[in-house]
């Protein structure tokens, strides 16, 4: 059974008023931002030079070091920033918005207990959330979870969450879980 304080701060989040909501935003915007310039400040330009391919630039007609440079560094942060993203924005913000835990089990980011519900919630920044092994491995961590939770007798409500993109077309797993985006 949930703790009765527990479930009064869920209860309490569903009635969030929007200068707290702006609050949390404002909170997980500056730590992305301070995190984002914290890898850039530690990048060095020698070590990820040496893991691209020269004849690649001059194949797609980079010819100029400056404009090597550029597409290296945008290159660099663009998939920094997914990461970060998620960990330092997105996350947080879901976590703080559900009333929810951080979750003890491996790929599942959040965790919302009730007294008739457990609800496992994995949270995704990205475009394309997954390829085919990601999918699986997601399914098998929902299902080991699903195995360990079961002794507490509740329903058990899986949710996959991502920030961008759209719902599109249903897929087969073994275990079912709803898709929420925006």
């Amino acid at each position: 059974m949930a703790h009765p304080i527990y479930l009064q701060r869920v209860r309490q989040r569903i009635f969030m008023k929007s200068n707290e909501l702006e609050e949390i935003i404002t909170a997980a915007l500056e730590n992305f931002y301070h995190r984002r310039i914290d890898r850039l400040s530690k990048l060095r330009l020698k070590d990820t030079l040496r893991k691209k391919n020269p004849y690649l630039f001059r194949a797609i007609g980079v010819y100029k070091a400056d404009e090597i440079v550029e597409l290296i560094l945008q290159a660099y942060m663009s998939s920094s920033d997914e990461t970060i993203f998620g960990d330092a924005f997105f996350e947080p913000i879901a976590k703080s918005v559900s009333g929810g835990m951080v979750s003890p089990s491996e790929g599942v980011d959040i965790v919302i207990e009730t007294e008739e519900i457990y609800k496992a919630i994995s949270v995704k920044s990205g475009t394309n959330i997954f390829n085919a092994s990601q999918s699986k491995r997601l399914d098998d961590e929902f299902g080991k979870l699903r195995s360990r939770t079961m002794k507490l007798h509740k329903q058990f409500d899986v949710v996959l969450a991502h920030s961008y993109g759209h719902i599109g077309g249903t897929r087969s797993t073994q275990y079912i879980y709803r898709r929420i985006a925006g």
